[in-house]
């Protein structure tokens, strides 16, 4: 299974653990130094960066004075989309915002991605622990090792995760579907 993972420095360790790969970062990444061609060739994508409610692109976490103490730096923008292949891999977003009115899901798709897996508003993660999106990702990518559908692999982390719905970050992750190939202004397929 080639897997790539993209996100803040400060979710490196859970990501890592939940991916089983090293994860790039932003920092010391921003869009201006990620090649989209790292991208390319991959079966499954995870990103865990910061979405924002209407900004056409996701970030990093730098310090700062803005935003949880944190200054945000774009980390993958719009533009760096339209030249790569995905090639049909499944992408897992577990940014906040990151569901259907997000123009980065549909970029996605026109990237080539077979299945954008994401979900609405703000999404918990904690720290280094794999919990919420990044649990979710686990057991995604675990169920697509031995050839399931995107679909039943979703089902399945899901089904793991109602072991632990008490904990807030497995209860949000729970919200996380395949959102549609049109997403602008709403529409979903499922």
């Amino acid at each position: 299974m080639r897997v790539f993972a993209y996100c803040t420095e400060l979710a490196k360790a859970a990501v890592g653990k939940a991916t089983g790969v090293e994860p790039v970062t932003s920092p010391p990444l921003t869009a201006s130094t990620f090649d989209p061609e790292w991208l390319e060739g991959r079966d499954v994508i995870y990103f865990r960066l910061h979405g924002m409610d209407g900004q056409a692109g996701w970030f990093g976490e730098g310090t700062g004075p803005l935003g949880f103490g944190k200054t945000q730096m774009l980390a993958l923008g719009l533009g760096q989309l339209r030249d790569v292949n995905l090639g049909g891999a499944v992408v897992i977003v577990a940014n906040c915002y990151g569901a259907n009115d997000d123009p980065m899901v549909q970029a996605l798709y026109d990237a080539g991605a077979s299945a954008v897996i994401a979900g609405p508003g703000k999404n918990l993660a904690l720290g280094d622990r794999v919990v919420g999106t990044d649990l979710l990702a686990r057991w995604v990518i675990a169920g697509l090792a031995v050839g399931l559908s995107v679909k039943v692999a979703l089902m399945g982390a899901k089904a793991r995760l109602m072991a632990s719905i008490w904990r807030r970050s497995d209860s949000d992750a729970l919200e996380f579907k395949i959102m549609g190939r049109e997403t602008i202004g709403g529409k979903n397929d499922e």
